[in-house]
This record gives C-alpha cells, structure tokens and sequence, in this order.
C-alpha cells in the first residue's frame, strides 16, 4: 500500500537515520527484526504453517490495525523534508524489505517482483541472492532497552486501545464529532506511567489521531486505574487537507492550510 512512500529513502543510509526516528517507529522496526528471527527458526525447523500463520497475523493485526492507522497522518500530510516524515517513510522501507525476504520461500514471483521494484539500480539482481536483513538497531539499542522493548510495546498497545475506546464514547455521546476534532487531557495518578507517556509526548497525537494531547500527573485524585482522560473540543480551525486542527495556518487557494503542510 505505502510502497510509493517510502521510495525515495534508500537503504544505504540505515546507521545515519537510526538515531532520528520517533520511538514508535524505532520500536516498531525493532518488533519486525524479532518476528524475522521467530520466522527464520520457523524456518530451520521446517514449520512452515507457523510461518504462513505468524506473517498473517503480523500483517493483519500488528502493522493494518495498530501501525497503518498510527503513521498515516504523519504519512500523507506532513512536509516530505520534516523530521516526522522521514522516519515513517525510512521505517515503512525498512518493514517493507523484512517482509519480502519473508514471503520468498511462499510467493517467490510476488517478493521477486517487488525486489526488482525498489532495487532497480542495486547490483543484486534477484532477492533470491540477497542476504537476510540484519539488526542494525542491535548496536544502536542500549542493554536496558532491548530489556524494555517488549514492556513498552505492549503498554502502548494496551494504553491506545483503552483510550480509543473512551474516544468513542464522547463521540456517542456528542462531546466531540471526530477523533482528529477531540484535544486530550491524561491525568496520570502513577509517577511511572507519566514517565511513559511523557518520553513519547510530541507523538501521541499522531499515535491516538487526536488533535492534541496534554499529559499531567496528579498524584491526588480518585480513580481505580493509573490514568484518567478528559476529552474536549479543539478551539482552533480545521486544515482543509488533512482535517485535523492547528493554530498556524497559511492561505493556499482560498482555504487554510496547515503550516505543516505547506512548509515543503
């Protein structure tokens, strides 16, 4: 799907960019270099419906329903020189190349064709004489990271699924009309868990699809669980390209823009 997107990055330039990716794109390439290495054991033990069953739930559940939704603001409507868009679009390579080395053994013209498509000038000719991906975010990954990979992928996992879930329900309930129109408070009752959500602060709207988030922690309030999400409507306008709301706008064609998009 996002095959056009990520052309222009090239793969060559892996160490240079390792160190400016957003987290959730760190950990999401991070995530597909285990699952090749589960694949790859699938493999040597010639176990091959766990491969066909491992890459049909990573491609439905994993990247469709968690990732695609998460990246495809920063995707289609950032500026293609920002920071944001670089990293997605570098990180979708990076997924898209695991993937077809993956599916070789399974659908060999399918992966072949898509090896010629984005190798056009590589002097390897078919993937069938390629090397497996390595890791190169092993190095790259301090020990209490890789430690803290798994914990931290599944309290994200759980922690947009929990609030999605209240997002709907002002939704309902009429308190906001859309996702992108709802602006987010998190009170946060656990020091840890605001930690958490503050080391990842300038992505969560893009990770939630909302038009903004604050994170606060209050250490004195009544709740049973270690957050708390107060849902308002934003108060600026609406960008006409990517329908999310922004203070700064230009004009551009009688409408307005967002600042973002236009800062090409």
């Amino acid at each position: 799907t996002h095959i056009e997107d990520m052309y222009n990055n090239s793969v060559k330039n892996v160490k240079m960019t390792v160190n400016y990716l957003t987290k959730i794109d760190l950990w999401m390439i991070q995530y597909c270099f285990i699952f090749q290495r589960q694949c790859l054991n699938f493999f040597k033990n010639y176990e091959f419906n766990l491969v066909y069953r491992y890459l049909h739930y990573f491609c439905t559940n994993i990247l469709s329903n968690y990732y695609f939704t998460t990246i495809k603001d920063r995707l289609y409507t950032s500026s293609k020189n920002s920071f944001v868009y670089k990293s997605v679009q570098f990180s979708l390579k990076s997924i898209f190349i695991i993937l077809i080395h993956l599916i070789a053994p399974i659908l060999s013209f399918t992966s072949e064709e898509a090896w010629q498509y984005i190798h056009i000038k590589s002097p390897i000719e078919s993937i069938f004489l390629s090397k497996w991906p390595e890791n190169f975010l092993h190095k790259n990954f301090i020990k209490q990271e890789r430690v803290d990979f798994f914990h931290n992928w599944l309290f994200f996992y759980e922690f947009k699924m929990t609030v999605l879930k209240i997002i709907d329900y002002f939704i309902r309930i009429k308190r906001i009309n859309t996702i992108s129109h709802g602006v987010l408070f998190i009170l946060c009752k656990n020091f840890e868990f605001f930690i958490k959500l503050k080391n990842v602060c300038t992505e969560l709207h893009y990770f939630l699809g909302v038009s903004k988030v604050f994170i606060l922690y209050i250490e004195k309030y009544y709740s049973i669980n270690n957050f708390f999400v107060e849902v308002k409507t934003s108060d600026n306008l609406r960008c006409c390209r990517c329908w999310s709301y922004f203070v700064s706008f230009s004009s551009f064609s009688n409408n307005f823009v967002s600042t973002r998009l236009t800062a090409m």
